[in-house]
């Protein structure tokens, strides 16, 4: 065997055992982060507005054994280590890819956000949804009630049209 084939070899097992090492620190760090104390249950309650899952409690029938699994999953997947920086990172490399981590947010070109909601509102922003004649109708209705409702009160009613982003940023 040749020197150049046998350094080779010793930096292709290098390069194994290297990606080895990386594979185990990436496996262990949540754990690790949980022991230290690093868990994400904290930003659970303030980032997501929802409750953490609580630890699993101890079966105390035969049948309890069958949520314990589910229960457990649920309990790790709000507290293993480092969870909101992982979150964090995920949703940075989603946007930079051109999509969103939220199924309620799109994203434009040139890094603009826009709102998808129910309403189908970037259908209308693109004319794609015109109103009926009936709902202007009904708009405009509820805004004449809104008016003399407040004009009884004696306060000036005004209306402002708020400008839209413009959609030539959107998706095509």
């Amino acid at each position: 065997m040749t020197t150049q084939l046998r350094n080779q070899c010793r930096w292709r097992a290098w390069e194994e055992w290297a990606i080895i090492g990386i594979f185990v620190i990436t496996m262990l760090l949540p754990s690790v982060g949980y022991v230290m104390g690093y868990s994400g249950r904290r930003h659970i309650r303030v980032l997501e507005k929802r409750r953490a899952a609580p630890p699993p409690s101890p079966p105390t029938s035969l049948t309890g054994w069958a949520t314990v699994p589910s229960a457990i999953s649920k309990w790790w997947d709000d507290s293993f280590g480092f969870r909101s920086n992982l979150a964090a990172a995920n949703n940075y490399v989603l946007y930079r890819l051109g999509t969103s981590s939220s199924p309620h947010v799109v994203v434009g070109k040139k890094d603009w956000l826009y709102l998808r909601s129910n309403n189908n509102l970037l259908k209308q922003n693109r004319g794609l949804t015109p109103l009926s004649d009936t709902a202007v109708e009904a708009w405009g209705e509820t805004m004449r009630e809104r008016h003399s409702w407040l004009e009884r009160k004696g306060i000036v009613f005004v209306a402002a049209v708020v400008p839209e982003k413009p959609d030539r940023r959107l998706p095509r």
